[in-house]
Formats: structure tokens, C-alpha cells, sequence
């Protein structure tokens, strides 16, 4: 089971307008190591590098994901609150217990202290909890979900592999489609015959904070 909440796509992902909502097209590709993200200029498929050929369960093109949806909320609505002595071990995202109008972003994983840290109200300061780091991100936020891929592909012998990526392949040329978010695997990863199920942070597979 691979356990995911992607990074995104600077780019494409803004310019594709966020247009999510019953797009049955968002494909869940595998990528090698020999494919390096760059989530700042990489815009579209046709950026993309190194997918894993067909066969051993996997299929050019990959996947696509199921009852896609997003939503958008203010800070002051962000339904996770911080919580002391906890293990934030994701790129997750809290906000105060007492809502001010920011959320903030998980950047160096740790345990939260007892007492609640000072909040910084300024946009891009970090601040340390316990040793736990946080960064402030911005005021709204929009969350894409979908159902986990249990499986994402069956009796998988295929690899190995390193990134999983989400595109959107509505449009007919991989230079129209726009790259969405990418999850980078701490080492490559070797199907064994097994299944692989794809499980989503319970936050959403990625978050976009907006300032």
C-alpha cells in the first residue's frame, strides 16, 4: 500500500482553472527514477519522462481516478486543527485552534509541542512546534479528493518505479495536458505479485493554498 498526498504542478495546475469536478479524465501514471520533477516548469504531459512500459500489470497511460471532486474553503472554515503531542509525519495542513484566517503547512516533520506555538501572520515565515516546523501558506485553500485506488493495479510485477503522477488527459495532445500533482517515493519501488493499493491523505490527495 503506498499511503499519498501529492505535490503540485505550479503551472499547468493553475492554468487548467482547477477544473476537477466530474473530470473522469485524471490518469495516475508510474514513473522511473530517471524521471526528475520540476514542479515549477513542467506544465504538461508532454514534459513527462520515463513512464513505465506496458506490462507486468501496468498499462501506458495508467489509471484514472474515481469520483474526482474538489472544494475550496476559507482558512477560517479548514475542518483540521492543530492538535498537540502529535506525530505530523505529511505535508499536512492545520490551522490554529482559535481560526486567523491562515493555514499551515507541515515542511519538517516531527511531534507538535503540549502548548499551541505562537501563530506568525505573515505568509512564508516558518515557525518551530515541538520539532515539528510549520510554514505559513495562505488564507484559502482547495482540495482535490478522490476514492483510493484499492487496487491502482493488480498483481503489479512491473518496476521499478519512483514517482506517481496525476494529469489531466481531457484534451487530446499530451502538449494541452495539464500535469496536476506528483508523489516522489522515498526509494524505488519493485512490484511483487502483490496488488497495489494507492491510499489517499485523509486531507486530500493535494492541497493548493492560495495567499
Amino acid at each position: 500500500m503506498v499511503s499519498v498526498q501529492m505535490a503540485m504542478y505550479v503551472g499547468a495546475t493553475l492554468a487548467g482553472g482547477f477544473l476537477w469536478n466530474g473530470n473522469p479524465d485524471l490518469a495516475v501514471t508510474l514513473h522511473t527514477n530517471a524521471y526528475v520533477p520540476d514542479r515549477a516548469n513542467h506544465r504538461w504531459v508532454s514534459d513527462l519522462t520515463n513512464e513505465l512500459p506496458s506490462g507486468g500489470g501496468y498499462t501506458v497511460g495508467g489509471v484514472n481516478l474515481a469520483n474526482a471532486t474538489s472544494a475550496t474553503y476559507s482558512a477560517y472554515s479548514w475542518p483540521i486543527a492543530w492538535q498537540p503531542n502529535y506525530a505530523y509525519n505529511q505535508s499536512e495542513l492545520v490551522r490554529p485552534t482559535v481560526a486567523n484566517g491562515l493555514v499551515y503547512r507541515l515542511v519538517v516533520p516531527g511531534t507538535s509541542g503540549a502548548v499551541e506555538p505562537t501563530w506568525t501572520s505573515q505568509v512564508g515565515l516558518c515557525l518551530t512546534d515541538g520539532t515539528a516546523q510549520w510554514v505559513a501558506t495562505g488564507a484559502y485553500i482547495l482540495e482535490l479528493a478522490a476514492d483510493d485506488l484499492v487496487p491502482a493495479w493488480s498483481a503489479l510485477t512491473a518496476g521499478p518505479f519512483r514517482h506517481m503522477v496525476i494529469s489531466d488527459r481531457n484534451h487530446s495532445t499530451p502538449s494541452t495536458q495539464p500535469l496536476i500533482g506528483v508523489f516522489t517515493m522515498p526509494a524505488d519501488q519493485l512490484g511483487t505479485g502483490s496488488d497495489l493499493d494507492v491510499v489517499f491523505s485523509p486531507a486530500g490527495i493535494m492541497l493548493v493554498t492560495i495567499p
